[in-house]
């Protein structure tokens, strides 16, 4: 048994230690295989990447090439730009206005027109636009700026003097209605004075629809008839002054309109030109934007990019870092499958040796039992002679007790009947 104790206990190390490596080599073939399902995982990964990054690469070099187009023609944009600066905005007026002069040109004609009837035949009940008749456009002459300033001077009092003759016009038109309406009242009362008899109500009620409307056509027209009589044979002088004066105003105002005119044309060329480069301008501005945009958007994608890069490099090297580990642990693999293959044959040597001995100290073992065996039963029977031989020594010693006891009682009856 003292030879075996050591036996046994090194058989139960070397069962202990190929479980510990049969373990390590389970975990590292599950390590290996998460790495290689990882692997297989991360490809289609790796090679949307690697797409998305050949994509931003293209769209980089395009956009690289639209910004070089775009820097191009904003270049020329803004030589455009500078040689129209360069240019004075008064020069451009006669060209701008030289397709409105046919239009101008009719209006004058037909003023003129207006003009030479109003003056064979005045009237003082006209309106003020039928007085100044229509306007009268000519081209626009070259300005300077500081001609400009004298322009709106010019215009702000030509509206006023414009404004005081409308209120002229307007007062003495007011007037003349107000005698016109003189005379329908004169007539209304009268009927109306009439109407209040009872005998003539019913007559005039029924005839008074069908007069009226020619009775007041008739009282106005022959009051404006002896109104214009009474005006010409009283007062001749008058009526030529009033004409002079509303030459004189017609006249101003003309002057007035064809100033008013030409500086709102000026006015509206150079608004036209500055609205004109306005436009250009905010086009150029919205294309500025968009570029910056572009421009912005593709150096979010080059950081994107970079990002990208820097991720794929440090995957690379945890690949390349991995693929090492891979390599070092499928070379303990092996080293550790050469140490268990020897270990294994050390272990059977070891283990055939053992059972060789455990066989001979088991047949020595059953030998040495067999041999105690026989003992035994030797023992057994000497030890049953001996149990029997007490036996009968035990038997021998009661009967010797009872003898004595017999004789013990026999002396004392002998000596109590010898004292008797």
């Amino acid at each position: 048994m003292s030879l075996l104790g050591p036996i046994v206990d090194d058989t139960n190390l070397l069962d202990d230690q190929r479980q510990e490596l049969e373990g390590r080599i389970s975990q590292l073939n599950e390590d290996i295989a998460e790495h290689n399902e990882s692997r297989e995982r991360e490809l289609p990964l790796v090679q949307d990447v690697e797409a998305k990054v050949k994509e931003l690469h293209q769209t980089i070099a395009g956009l690289n090439n639209h910004q070089v187009s775009l820097k191009a023609s904003i270049r020329k944009m803004k030589d455009k730009a500078k040689e129209m600066d360069e240019k004075e905005p008064p020069s451009r007026l006669p060209l701008l206005s030289e397709k409105r002069d046919s239009a101008f040109l009719a209006r004058k004609r037909d003023g003129n027109a207006i003009l030479k009837r109003k003056n064979r035949a005045p009237k003082e009940d006209g309106s003020l636009p039928e007085q100044i008749g229509h306007k009268s456009t000519t081209p626009k002459p070259n300005r300077t700026k500081s001609s400009l300033v004298g322009v709106k001077s010019r215009q702000i009092e030509n509206q006023s003097e414009l404004r005081r003759a409308v209120e002229d016009r307007r007062s003495r038109s007011v007037k003349e209605r107000s005698c016109d309406e003189k005379i329908p009242r004169v007539s209304t009362d009268m009927t109306n004075r009439r109407l209040k008899r009872p005998d003539h109500a019913m007559h005039y009620r029924s005839q008074h629809v069908e007069i009226s409307s020619a009775q007041f056509a008739l009282v106005q027209s022959v009051q404006e008839n002896a109104s214009l009589r009474s005006k010409i044979v009283q007062s001749p002088d008058k009526l030529q002054r009033a004409l002079e004066e509303k030459k004189l105003i017609r006249i101003e105002a003309k002057n007035a309109e064809r100033a008013a005119m030409q500086s709102i044309q000026e006015k509206t060329a150079v608004h036209e030109v500055y609205t004109k480069a306005c436009k250009k301008l905010s086009k150029n501005l919205a294309q500025m934007q968009a570029i910056q945009e572009q421009v912005n958007s593709a150096k979010s994608i080059e950081k994107d990019v970079k990002v990208l890069k820097v991720k794929e490099s440090d995957e690379g090297m945890l690949d390349k870092s991995l693929e090492a580990k891979l390599v070092e642990r499928q070379g303990k693999v092996e080293q550790l499958g050469e140490v268990r293959k020897q270990l294994e044959k050390e272990r059977d040597l070891r283990y055939e040796e053992a059972t060789k001995e455990f066989n001979i100290v088991k047949s020595e073992v059953e030998a040495r039992r067999h041999d105690l065996k026989l003992r035994q039963t030797k023992v057994e029977a000497v030890v049953a002679e001996g149990d029997a031989i007490i036996a009968k020594i035990n038997s021998v010693k009661e009967s010797g007790a009872a003898q004595r006891q017999e004789l013990k009682s026999g002396i004392i009856q002998f000596l109590a009947y010898s004292k008797q």
